[in-house]
Protein backbone atom coordinates (compact mmCIF):
# COMPACT_ATOMS: atom_id res chain seq x y z
CA UNK A 1 0.00 0.00 0.00
CA UNK A 2 1.34 3.43 -0.96
CA UNK A 3 2.01 6.05 1.68
CA UNK A 4 -0.30 8.49 -0.14
CA UNK A 5 -3.15 5.96 0.12
CA UNK A 6 -2.55 5.56 3.86
CA UNK A 7 -2.50 9.33 4.39
CA UNK A 8 -5.69 9.72 2.35
CA UNK A 9 -7.41 7.01 4.44
CA UNK A 10 -6.22 8.61 7.68
CA UNK A 11 -7.53 12.00 6.58
CA UNK A 12 -10.90 10.49 5.71
CA UNK A 13 -11.10 8.88 9.16
CA UNK A 14 -10.10 12.15 10.87
CA UNK A 15 -12.82 14.05 9.03
CA UNK A 16 -15.44 11.61 10.33
CA UNK A 17 -16.45 11.45 13.98
CA UNK A 18 -18.60 8.97 15.87
CA UNK A 19 -19.19 11.50 18.66
CA UNK A 20 -21.80 13.49 16.72
CA UNK A 21 -24.03 10.46 15.87
CA UNK A 22 -23.75 9.32 19.49
CA UNK A 23 -24.91 12.70 20.86
CA UNK A 24 -27.74 12.84 18.31
CA UNK A 25 -28.88 9.29 19.09
CA UNK A 26 -28.63 9.95 22.85
CA UNK A 27 -30.79 13.06 22.62
CA UNK A 28 -33.45 11.23 20.57
CA UNK A 29 -33.45 8.18 22.87
CA UNK A 30 -33.67 10.41 25.96
CA UNK A 31 -36.79 12.02 24.49
CA UNK A 32 -38.31 8.57 23.93
CA UNK A 33 -37.48 7.42 27.47
CA UNK A 34 -38.89 10.64 28.94
CA UNK A 35 -42.15 10.09 27.03
CA UNK A 36 -42.37 6.52 28.38
CA UNK A 37 -41.53 7.39 32.00
CA UNK A 38 -43.61 10.57 32.14
CA UNK A 39 -46.67 10.16 29.88
CA UNK A 40 -49.19 12.99 29.54
CA UNK A 41 -51.81 10.88 31.25
CA UNK A 42 -51.03 9.21 34.56
CA UNK A 43 -53.58 6.52 33.83
CA UNK A 44 -51.40 4.96 31.10
CA UNK A 45 -48.23 4.96 33.20
CA UNK A 46 -48.92 1.43 34.61
CA UNK A 47 -48.83 0.11 31.05
CA UNK A 48 -45.28 1.47 30.53
CA UNK A 49 -43.80 0.63 33.93
CA UNK A 50 -43.15 -3.09 33.23
CA UNK A 51 -41.07 -2.17 30.16
CA UNK A 52 -39.04 0.62 31.78
CA UNK A 53 -36.26 -1.48 33.45
CA UNK A 54 -35.55 -3.48 30.29
CA UNK A 55 -35.60 -0.32 28.17
CA UNK A 56 -33.04 1.29 30.50
CA UNK A 57 -30.94 -1.85 30.11
CA UNK A 58 -31.30 -1.66 26.32
CA UNK A 59 -30.36 2.02 26.42
CA UNK A 60 -27.22 1.24 28.41
CA UNK A 61 -26.26 -1.42 25.84
CA UNK A 62 -26.75 1.10 23.02
CA UNK A 63 -24.45 3.61 24.72
CA UNK A 64 -21.89 0.89 25.37
CA UNK A 65 -22.08 -0.15 21.71
CA UNK A 66 -21.42 3.47 20.68
CA UNK A 67 -18.40 3.58 23.02
CA UNK A 68 -17.10 0.28 21.64
CA UNK A 69 -17.63 1.53 18.08
CA UNK A 70 -15.66 4.74 18.88
CA UNK A 71 -12.90 2.71 20.56
CA UNK A 72 -12.57 0.49 17.48
CA UNK A 73 -12.41 3.55 15.23
CA UNK A 74 -9.66 5.02 17.45
CA UNK A 75 -7.78 1.73 17.32
CA UNK A 76 -8.05 1.70 13.52
CA UNK A 77 -6.69 5.26 13.39
CA UNK A 78 -3.73 4.22 15.55
CA UNK A 79 -2.96 1.28 13.29
CA UNK A 80 -3.15 3.47 10.18
CA UNK A 81 -0.85 6.04 11.82
CA UNK A 82 1.55 3.26 12.82
CA UNK A 83 1.71 2.15 9.18
CA UNK A 84 2.36 5.75 8.11
CA UNK A 85 5.10 6.15 10.72
CA UNK A 86 6.77 2.97 9.50
CA UNK A 87 6.63 3.87 5.81
CA UNK A 88 7.62 7.52 6.21
CA UNK A 89 11.08 6.57 7.55
CA UNK A 90 12.26 5.62 4.07
CA UNK A 91 10.82 8.84 2.61
CA UNK A 92 12.68 10.98 5.13
CA UNK A 93 15.89 9.30 3.98
CA UNK A 94 14.87 9.47 0.33
CA UNK A 95 14.19 13.22 0.60
CA UNK A 96 17.70 13.82 1.88
CA UNK A 97 19.25 11.58 -0.78
CA UNK A 98 17.35 13.32 -3.59
CA UNK A 99 18.31 16.72 -2.16
CA UNK A 100 22.00 15.78 -2.27
CA UNK A 101 21.61 14.35 -5.78
CA UNK A 102 19.94 17.55 -6.98
CA UNK A 103 23.00 19.60 -6.06
CA UNK A 104 24.97 17.84 -8.81
CA UNK A 105 22.25 17.11 -11.38
CA UNK A 106 19.72 19.95 -11.25
CA UNK A 107 20.22 22.65 -13.89
CA UNK A 108 19.41 26.34 -13.60
CA UNK A 109 16.42 25.98 -15.95
CA UNK A 110 15.04 23.06 -13.96
CA UNK A 111 15.20 25.11 -10.76
CA UNK A 112 13.70 28.25 -12.31
CA UNK A 113 11.05 26.72 -14.56
CA UNK A 114 10.60 23.07 -13.64
CA UNK A 115 9.64 23.16 -9.99
CA UNK A 116 5.92 23.83 -10.39
CA UNK A 117 3.56 21.05 -11.53
CA UNK A 118 2.67 22.88 -14.75
CA UNK A 119 5.99 24.62 -15.37
CA UNK A 120 4.35 28.03 -14.94
CA UNK A 121 5.92 30.88 -12.99
CA UNK A 122 3.53 30.43 -10.06
CA UNK A 123 1.67 27.42 -8.73
CA UNK A 124 -0.69 29.52 -6.59
CA UNK A 125 -4.32 30.32 -7.22
CA UNK A 126 -5.31 33.96 -7.61
CA UNK A 127 -6.74 34.06 -4.07
CA UNK A 128 -3.63 32.52 -2.47
CA UNK A 129 -1.33 34.81 -4.44
CA UNK A 130 -3.31 37.91 -3.45
CA UNK A 131 -3.07 36.85 0.20
CA UNK A 132 0.70 36.42 -0.09
CA UNK A 133 1.20 39.78 -1.81
CA UNK A 134 -0.93 41.55 0.78
CA UNK A 135 1.09 40.06 3.63
CA UNK A 136 4.41 40.92 1.94
CA UNK A 137 3.31 44.51 1.31
CA UNK A 138 2.34 44.90 4.95
CA UNK A 139 5.92 44.12 6.02
CA UNK A 140 7.85 45.85 3.20
CA UNK A 141 9.06 49.12 4.71
CA UNK A 142 12.07 51.42 4.27
CA UNK A 143 12.70 51.29 8.03
CA UNK A 144 14.27 47.82 7.82
CA UNK A 145 15.96 45.49 5.31
CA UNK A 146 14.21 42.56 3.64
CA UNK A 147 15.52 39.26 2.31
CA UNK A 148 14.28 36.85 -0.39
CA UNK A 149 15.69 33.34 -0.54
CA UNK A 150 15.56 31.99 -4.10
CA UNK A 151 13.59 34.85 -5.75
CA UNK A 152 13.31 32.81 -8.97
CA UNK A 153 11.19 34.06 -11.86
CA UNK A 154 8.16 35.07 -9.78
CA UNK A 155 7.62 38.81 -9.37
CA UNK A 156 7.04 38.85 -5.60
CA UNK A 157 10.15 41.01 -5.38
CA UNK A 158 7.99 43.92 -6.58
CA UNK A 159 6.04 43.69 -3.32
CA UNK A 160 9.27 43.94 -1.30
CA UNK A 161 11.14 46.80 -3.02
CA UNK A 162 10.00 49.01 -0.15
CA UNK A 163 12.58 47.30 2.08
CA UNK A 164 15.85 49.20 2.38
CA UNK A 165 18.05 47.44 1.45
CA UNK A 166 16.68 44.29 -0.16
CA UNK A 167 18.85 41.15 -0.09
CA UNK A 168 18.55 38.35 -2.68
CA UNK A 169 19.98 34.92 -1.85
CA UNK A 170 20.49 31.86 -4.05
CA UNK A 171 23.01 29.20 -5.01
CA UNK A 172 24.42 30.91 -8.12
CA UNK A 173 24.29 34.29 -9.83
CA UNK A 174 22.54 32.64 -12.80
CA UNK A 175 19.60 31.87 -10.52
CA UNK A 176 19.50 35.50 -9.35
CA UNK A 177 19.74 37.07 -12.82
CA UNK A 178 16.02 36.79 -13.77
CA UNK A 179 15.09 38.73 -10.64
CA UNK A 180 17.84 41.36 -10.98
CA UNK A 181 17.13 41.97 -14.67
CA UNK A 182 13.56 42.99 -13.90
CA UNK A 183 14.85 46.40 -12.76
CA UNK A 184 16.83 49.29 -14.22
CA UNK A 185 20.58 49.24 -13.59
CA UNK A 186 20.24 52.11 -11.11
CA UNK A 187 18.10 49.99 -8.78
CA UNK A 188 20.02 46.78 -9.52
CA UNK A 189 23.06 48.44 -7.97
CA UNK A 190 21.09 48.93 -4.73
CA UNK A 191 19.97 45.31 -4.49
CA UNK A 192 22.32 43.14 -2.44
CA UNK A 193 22.72 39.74 -4.06
CA UNK A 194 24.60 36.90 -2.36
CA UNK A 195 25.37 33.33 -3.33
CA UNK A 196 25.51 30.54 -0.78
CA UNK A 197 24.96 26.80 -0.53
CA UNK A 198 22.88 24.82 1.92
CA UNK A 199 24.32 21.35 1.46
CA UNK A 200 27.63 21.91 3.28
CA UNK A 201 28.35 21.86 7.00
CA UNK A 202 28.96 25.62 6.99
CA UNK A 203 26.27 28.17 7.98
CA UNK A 204 24.00 29.05 5.06
CA UNK A 205 23.59 32.78 5.78
CA UNK A 206 26.95 33.52 7.43
CA UNK A 207 27.55 36.59 5.22
CA UNK A 208 24.22 38.17 6.17
CA UNK A 209 24.07 40.47 9.26
CA UNK A 210 22.23 39.33 12.40
CA UNK A 211 19.17 41.00 13.99
CA UNK A 212 18.57 43.30 11.01
CA UNK A 213 15.70 42.08 8.82
CA UNK A 214 12.05 42.94 9.11
CA UNK A 215 10.79 40.32 6.66
CA UNK A 216 12.08 37.22 4.87
CA UNK A 217 10.38 35.38 1.98
CA UNK A 218 11.12 31.73 1.16
CA UNK A 219 8.76 30.64 -1.63
CA UNK A 220 9.09 27.15 -3.11
CA UNK A 221 12.39 26.63 -1.25
CA UNK A 222 11.47 24.32 1.62
CA UNK A 223 9.20 22.31 -0.73
CA UNK A 224 12.44 20.71 -1.97
CA UNK A 225 14.45 20.52 1.26
CA UNK A 226 14.56 17.70 3.83
CA UNK A 227 13.67 18.43 7.45
CA UNK A 228 17.31 18.68 8.56
CA UNK A 229 18.03 21.46 6.06
CA UNK A 230 14.75 23.26 6.84
CA UNK A 231 15.71 23.30 10.53
CA UNK A 232 19.09 24.78 9.62
CA UNK A 233 17.41 27.50 7.54
CA UNK A 234 14.87 28.34 10.24
CA UNK A 235 17.50 28.63 12.97
CA UNK A 236 19.67 30.94 10.86
CA UNK A 237 16.76 33.06 9.61
CA UNK A 238 15.62 33.47 13.21
CA UNK A 239 19.01 35.02 14.10
CA UNK A 240 18.89 37.31 11.05
CA UNK A 241 15.43 38.74 11.81
CA UNK A 242 15.07 41.58 14.27
CA UNK A 243 12.51 41.26 17.08
CA UNK A 244 9.04 41.25 15.54
CA UNK A 245 10.41 40.31 12.11
CA UNK A 246 8.40 37.90 9.94
CA UNK A 247 9.18 34.86 7.81
CA UNK A 248 6.72 33.91 5.07
CA UNK A 249 7.44 30.41 3.82
CA UNK A 250 5.82 27.62 1.83
CA UNK A 251 6.40 23.90 2.23
CA UNK A 252 5.09 20.60 0.89
CA UNK A 253 2.52 19.69 3.55
CA UNK A 254 2.61 15.89 3.65
CA UNK A 255 -0.38 15.81 5.97
CA UNK A 256 -2.17 16.22 2.62
CA UNK A 257 -2.57 13.41 0.08
CA UNK A 258 -1.50 15.47 -2.95
CA UNK A 259 1.73 16.44 -1.23
CA UNK A 260 2.62 12.81 -0.51
CA UNK A 261 1.88 11.92 -4.14
CA UNK A 262 4.46 14.53 -5.21
CA UNK A 263 6.96 12.88 -2.87
CA UNK A 264 6.25 9.47 -4.38
CA UNK A 265 6.90 11.01 -7.81
CA UNK A 266 10.26 12.36 -6.51
CA UNK A 267 9.02 15.92 -7.16
CA UNK A 268 9.12 17.26 -3.57
CA UNK A 269 10.42 16.51 -0.08
CA UNK A 270 8.57 14.59 2.60
CA UNK A 271 7.69 17.24 5.20
CA UNK A 272 4.57 16.49 7.29
CA UNK A 273 2.79 19.63 8.46
CA UNK A 274 2.64 18.62 12.12
CA UNK A 275 6.44 18.20 12.18
CA UNK A 276 7.02 21.54 10.44
CA UNK A 277 4.80 23.34 12.96
CA UNK A 278 6.59 21.63 15.86
CA UNK A 279 9.90 22.62 14.29
CA UNK A 280 9.09 26.33 13.89
CA UNK A 281 7.83 26.49 17.48
CA UNK A 282 10.95 24.71 18.70
CA UNK A 283 13.15 27.28 16.92
CA UNK A 284 11.24 30.08 18.67
CA UNK A 285 8.83 31.43 16.04
CA UNK A 286 5.20 32.32 16.73
CA UNK A 287 2.77 31.04 14.07
CA UNK A 288 0.70 34.06 13.05
CA UNK A 289 -1.33 32.44 10.27
CA UNK A 290 -1.45 29.56 7.83
CA UNK A 291 -3.24 29.38 4.49
CA UNK A 292 -3.44 27.22 1.39
CA UNK A 293 -5.16 27.10 -1.98
CA UNK A 294 -6.15 23.47 -1.49
CA UNK A 295 -3.05 22.12 -3.23
CA UNK A 296 -0.03 20.39 -1.70
CA UNK A 297 1.71 23.61 -0.59
CA UNK A 298 0.88 25.41 2.64
CA UNK A 299 1.98 28.92 3.57
CA UNK A 300 3.06 29.89 7.06
CA UNK A 301 3.45 33.41 8.39
CA UNK A 302 5.90 33.22 11.28
CA UNK A 303 7.08 36.00 13.57
CA UNK A 304 10.03 36.38 15.87
CA UNK A 305 8.74 37.42 19.32
CA UNK A 306 8.99 41.13 20.08
CA UNK A 307 8.00 44.44 18.53
CA UNK A 308 9.30 45.43 15.09
CA UNK A 309 10.97 48.83 15.47
CA UNK A 310 13.58 50.98 13.71
CA UNK A 311 15.84 53.91 14.56
CA UNK A 312 15.60 55.38 11.07
CA UNK A 313 13.95 58.77 11.02
CA UNK A 314 13.04 59.20 7.38
CA UNK A 315 13.75 58.49 3.74
CA UNK A 316 13.48 60.26 0.41
CA UNK A 317 10.09 59.47 -1.11
CA UNK A 318 10.41 57.48 -4.34
CA UNK A 319 8.69 54.81 -6.39
CA UNK A 320 10.54 51.76 -7.77
CA UNK A 321 9.25 50.18 -10.98
CA UNK A 322 10.32 47.17 -12.98
CA UNK A 323 11.81 47.82 -16.42
CA UNK A 324 8.56 46.85 -18.16
CA UNK A 325 6.70 49.69 -16.44
CA UNK A 326 9.34 52.39 -17.11
CA UNK A 327 9.61 54.63 -20.17
CA UNK A 328 12.45 53.47 -22.38
CA UNK A 329 13.72 56.99 -23.17
CA UNK A 330 14.36 58.06 -19.56
CA UNK A 331 18.04 58.82 -18.94
CA UNK A 332 18.35 57.85 -15.26
CA UNK A 333 21.98 58.98 -15.07
CA UNK A 334 21.26 62.47 -16.43
CA UNK A 335 18.33 62.97 -14.05
CA UNK A 336 20.37 61.93 -11.04
CA UNK A 337 20.95 64.47 -8.26
CA UNK A 338 24.50 64.09 -6.87
CA UNK A 339 25.31 64.61 -3.21
CA UNK A 340 28.42 66.49 -2.07
CA UNK A 341 30.08 63.20 -1.12
CA UNK A 342 29.36 61.69 -4.55
CA UNK A 343 30.82 64.75 -6.30
CA UNK A 344 33.96 64.55 -4.15
CA UNK A 345 34.30 60.85 -5.01
CA UNK A 346 33.99 61.69 -8.71
CA UNK A 347 36.73 64.31 -8.36
CA UNK A 348 39.10 61.85 -6.69
CA UNK A 349 38.36 59.19 -9.29
CA UNK A 350 38.94 61.67 -12.12
CA UNK A 351 42.31 62.71 -10.65
CA UNK A 352 43.38 59.07 -10.42
CA UNK A 353 42.63 58.77 -14.17
CA UNK A 354 44.76 61.89 -14.91
CA UNK A 355 41.87 63.99 -16.18
CA UNK A 356 42.82 67.64 -16.37
CA UNK A 357 41.84 69.70 -13.32
CA UNK A 358 40.05 72.43 -15.27
CA UNK A 359 37.82 69.81 -16.93
CA UNK A 360 37.05 68.30 -13.51
CA UNK A 361 36.17 71.72 -12.03
CA UNK A 362 34.01 72.74 -15.00
CA UNK A 363 31.99 69.53 -15.14
CA UNK A 364 31.52 69.24 -11.37
CA UNK A 365 30.17 72.77 -11.20
CA UNK A 366 27.66 72.20 -14.02
CA UNK A 367 26.82 68.61 -14.97
CA UNK A 368 28.47 65.97 -12.76
CA UNK A 369 26.86 63.20 -14.82
CA UNK A 370 29.05 64.23 -17.79
CA UNK A 371 32.15 63.75 -15.63
CA UNK A 372 30.85 60.34 -14.65
CA UNK A 373 30.34 59.49 -18.35
CA UNK A 374 33.90 60.63 -19.11
CA UNK A 375 35.25 58.50 -16.24
CA UNK A 376 33.28 55.50 -17.50
CA UNK A 377 34.57 56.04 -21.05
CA UNK A 378 38.20 56.21 -19.89
CA UNK A 379 37.75 53.14 -17.69
CA UNK A 380 36.28 51.21 -20.61
CA UNK A 381 39.17 52.21 -22.85
CA UNK A 382 41.75 51.24 -20.21
CA UNK A 383 39.93 47.96 -19.67
CA UNK A 384 39.99 47.18 -23.39
CA UNK A 385 43.69 48.08 -23.59
CA UNK A 386 44.38 45.81 -20.63
CA UNK A 387 42.41 43.03 -22.31
CA UNK A 388 44.37 43.45 -25.54
CA UNK A 389 47.66 43.41 -23.64
CA UNK A 390 46.56 40.35 -21.68
CA UNK A 391 45.57 38.65 -24.94
CA UNK A 392 48.96 39.46 -26.48
CA UNK A 393 50.80 38.21 -23.38
CA UNK A 394 48.84 34.98 -23.55
CA UNK A 395 49.70 34.59 -27.23
CA UNK A 396 53.40 35.03 -26.42
CA UNK A 397 53.15 32.37 -23.69
CA UNK A 398 51.42 29.98 -26.11
CA UNK A 399 53.98 30.72 -28.84
CA UNK A 400 56.77 29.66 -26.49
CA UNK A 401 54.77 26.57 -25.53
CA UNK A 402 54.38 25.53 -29.19
CA UNK A 403 57.96 26.60 -30.15
CA UNK A 404 56.75 29.27 -32.58
CA UNK A 405 59.24 32.02 -33.55
CA UNK A 406 57.88 35.43 -32.45
CA UNK A 407 59.84 37.17 -35.25
CA UNK A 408 58.30 35.08 -38.02
CA UNK A 409 55.49 36.67 -40.07
CA UNK A 410 52.01 35.48 -39.15
CA UNK A 411 53.16 34.04 -35.80
CA UNK A 412 49.84 34.98 -34.16
CA UNK A 413 47.88 32.97 -36.74
CA UNK A 414 50.24 30.07 -36.18
CA UNK A 415 49.61 30.25 -32.43
CA UNK A 416 45.84 30.32 -32.99
CA UNK A 417 46.08 27.32 -35.33
CA UNK A 418 48.16 25.38 -32.80
CA UNK A 419 45.70 26.31 -30.05
CA UNK A 420 42.77 25.09 -32.13
CA UNK A 421 44.55 21.79 -32.76
CA UNK A 422 45.23 21.43 -29.03
CA UNK A 423 41.59 22.27 -28.23
CA UNK A 424 40.41 19.66 -30.73
CA UNK A 425 42.75 17.09 -29.17
CA UNK A 426 41.39 17.91 -25.71
CA UNK A 427 37.83 17.69 -27.05
CA UNK A 428 38.52 14.22 -28.42
CA UNK A 429 40.05 13.18 -25.10
CA UNK A 430 37.05 14.59 -23.20
CA UNK A 431 34.68 12.78 -25.57
CA UNK A 432 36.47 9.47 -25.03
CA UNK A 433 36.52 10.05 -21.28
CA UNK A 434 32.78 10.80 -21.27
CA UNK A 435 32.10 7.74 -23.41
CA UNK A 436 34.12 5.62 -20.99
CA UNK A 437 32.25 7.10 -18.03
CA UNK A 438 28.86 6.30 -19.58
CA UNK A 439 30.03 2.78 -20.42
CA UNK A 440 31.14 2.23 -16.81
CA UNK A 441 27.82 3.60 -15.58
CA UNK A 442 25.90 1.21 -17.84
CA UNK A 443 28.08 -1.71 -16.72
CA UNK A 444 27.40 -0.82 -13.10
CA UNK A 445 23.67 -0.61 -13.83
CA UNK A 446 23.68 -4.03 -15.51
CA UNK A 447 25.51 -5.52 -12.51
CA UNK A 448 22.41 -4.61 -10.49
CA UNK A 449 20.04 -6.02 -13.15
CA UNK A 450 19.10 -2.57 -14.43
CA UNK A 451 18.72 -2.12 -18.19
CA UNK A 452 20.17 1.39 -18.91
CA UNK A 453 18.65 1.42 -22.41
CA UNK A 454 15.20 1.84 -20.86
CA UNK A 455 16.03 5.25 -19.37
CA UNK A 456 16.74 8.53 -21.16
CA UNK A 457 18.24 10.45 -18.26
CA UNK A 458 21.38 9.57 -16.34
CA UNK A 459 19.94 10.83 -13.07
CA UNK A 460 17.23 8.17 -13.28
CA UNK A 461 19.89 5.47 -13.75
CA UNK A 462 21.86 6.92 -10.81
CA UNK A 463 18.71 6.87 -8.69
CA UNK A 464 17.95 3.25 -9.54
CA UNK A 465 21.55 2.22 -8.83
CA UNK A 466 21.43 4.01 -5.49
CA UNK A 467 18.19 2.23 -4.66
CA UNK A 468 19.71 -1.11 -5.63
CA UNK A 469 22.79 -0.41 -3.50
CA UNK A 470 20.58 0.58 -0.58
CA UNK A 471 18.52 -2.58 -0.99
CA UNK A 472 21.67 -4.70 -1.15
CA UNK A 473 22.89 -3.13 2.08
CA UNK A 474 19.51 -3.74 3.71
CA UNK A 475 19.54 -7.40 2.61
CA UNK A 476 23.08 -7.82 3.87
CA UNK A 477 22.16 -6.20 7.19
CA UNK A 478 19.13 -8.48 7.50
CA UNK A 479 21.30 -11.60 6.98
CA UNK A 480 23.89 -10.33 9.46
CA UNK A 481 21.17 -9.75 12.05
CA UNK A 482 19.79 -13.25 11.52
CA UNK A 483 23.25 -14.77 11.89
CA UNK A 484 24.00 -12.69 14.99
CA UNK A 485 20.71 -13.77 16.58
CA UNK A 486 21.53 -17.41 15.84
CA UNK A 487 24.93 -17.03 17.50
CA UNK A 488 23.57 -14.78 20.28
CA UNK A 489 26.37 -12.34 19.44
CA UNK A 490 25.63 -9.18 21.42
CA UNK A 491 22.58 -7.51 22.92
CA UNK A 492 19.40 -8.83 21.17
CA UNK A 493 17.75 -5.38 21.13
CA UNK A 494 20.83 -3.79 19.60
CA UNK A 495 21.09 -6.62 17.08
CA UNK A 496 17.57 -5.80 15.87
CA UNK A 497 17.88 -2.04 15.71
CA UNK A 498 21.18 -0.61 16.90
CA UNK A 499 24.33 -2.34 15.57
CA UNK A 500 25.78 -1.30 12.23
CA UNK A 501 26.77 -3.89 9.61
CA UNK A 502 30.46 -3.52 10.49
CA UNK A 503 29.75 -4.02 14.18
CA UNK A 504 27.64 -7.10 13.47
CA UNK A 505 30.44 -8.59 11.32
CA UNK A 506 32.89 -8.03 14.16
CA UNK A 507 30.58 -9.64 16.75
CA UNK A 508 29.86 -12.62 14.48
CA UNK A 509 33.56 -13.13 13.77
CA UNK A 510 34.42 -13.03 17.47
CA UNK A 511 31.63 -15.48 18.30
CA UNK A 512 32.58 -17.90 15.54
CA UNK A 513 36.25 -17.83 16.59
CA UNK A 514 35.26 -18.71 20.16
CA UNK A 515 33.19 -21.66 18.96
Amino acid sequence: MKLSELVDFRNQLNELSSAEPKVLAQSKLDIIMHAIEYPHSESVKPLADPFTPELHSNLKEVYQAFDKFSANIDQLKKQVQAQITEQEKQWFQESYRLFELAQDCETTDQILYGRTPTGEKSDLTIEAEETLRARLSSYADWRWPGIIIRPGVENYVENMVGCDPLYLIDRTHDLLSPCLNRFPLLYQNRLRSYTTNDWSDQPILSRIPDDQFGVCLAHNVFNHRPLEIIRKYLEEIYTKLRAGGALLMSYNDCDRTHAVMLVEQFAASYTPGYLIQDLVKDVGFDIISSWSDGGPSVWLELRKPGELTSRRGGQVISVIHSIESCYGDVDFLKRKVYTTTEVENLQEEAKDLNIEQDIIDRLCSTYPFELQLLITEIKDRLYQEAREKEKLDNLVILAKKYNIDLTSPGWQDAVESASNQEAERQRVIAFKREKKRIKELHQLAKSYNINPQLYNQEEEIHRLIAEAIDQKKKDELKLLRQRAMELQAGDPNLIKYGYSAEKLKQLIKEKEEKQ
